[in-house]
């Protein structure tokens, strides 16, 4: 024996149809994750130094790597400490990172001094430095000194 299923009644429909308007309200609102994806490119240059310690610095820049014109660590070192090795990890910058060094602090300290240059002015950018086991950061947009500082835990 078939049986008709139970007609809806008007307070079903009104629950239906306020579900249905929720749900395309919610699509409205909520953006595509593709569509408001930020383009962004990245630069990380690995500094091994004399007395043993590495130092990792990268930046994150909100813009295609095309826009990029250079990055400019300059990276402050303890009296007396060298730079063995850079290792520029590859990157669509390529060229385009440079790295500067000054042995001007005390021992254990680090410092870097990053500044990033974009055809389009006022991209923002976070600048980003590990050393004895610490890391920290500084955002800003391009042009701007981002400088972060590492000192020992003592």
């Amino acid at each position: 024996m078939l049986t008709r299923p139970s007609p809806l009644i008007p307070r079903d429909r009104s629950i239906i149809g306020i579900g249905v308007l929720l749900a395309f309200m919610a699509s409205i609102l909520i953006a595509d994750p593709t569509s408001a994806a930020i383009r962004s490119c990245r630069t990380d240059p690995v500094i091994l130094l004399s007395n043993g310690e590495t130092v990792q610095t990268d930046a994150t820049i909100a813009t295609d790597a095309e826009n990029v014109q250079q990055v400019s660590y300059t990276l402050h070192l303890p009296v007396g400490v060298k730079v063995v090795a850079v290792v520029y990890t590859p990157s669509r910058l390529g060229d385009r990172e440079v790295v500067n060094f000054v042995d001007d602090l005390p021992p254990y300290h680090y410092s870097t001094d990053t500044v990033i240059t974009t055809f389009t002015p006022n991209v923002p950018s976070v600048a980003h430095t590990r050393a004895l086991l610490r890391d920290g950061s500084d955002a800003g947009v391009s042009g701007e000194h981002l400088i972060v500082e590492i000192a020992p835990l003592l």
